[in-house]
């Protein structure tokens, strides 16, 4: 058994392990963002905690002045972006299709695959 068939042998509520079957699993731990988790528990709750019930549930929520780092990188690349960036970029990319066609003229791609 590989890691991810132990993983889903322990959490099997029904059905069986077979390729195409409908199983059932107990999940046992939840991990949501402030963006759709909140209103994800909000279901939860509606459904009726004891039906909906985890061992461990963890929710990532940030506040007024508190970003991810997702969203501060994100930020930082829109607001402070420079075009070298860019040019080195497309730079980078014309000398490798220019060193694939040195090589290829030279040796074939044939001879590499080899």
């Amino acid at each position: 058994m590989n890691l991810t068939q132990k993983i889903i042998g322990s959490h099997l509520v029904s059905g069986t392990m077979t390729p195409g079957s409908e199983i059932g699993l107990r999940i046992d731990q939840t991990l949501t963002q402030d963006a759709t988790g909140t209103m994800a528990w909000l279901q939860f709750e509606a459904l009726g905690i004891p039906r909906v019930k985890t061992d461990i549930s963890l929710s990532y929520v940030s506040g007024p002045g508190v970003s991810t780092f997702p969203s501060t990188l994100m930020n930082y690349i829109e607001y402070n972006y420079d075009p070298t960036v860019s040019a080195v970029s497309v730079l980078l990319m014309a000398a490798t299709v220019v060193i694939m066609v040195i090589v290829d003229r030279t040796l074939g791609i044939a001879a590499l695959a080899k």
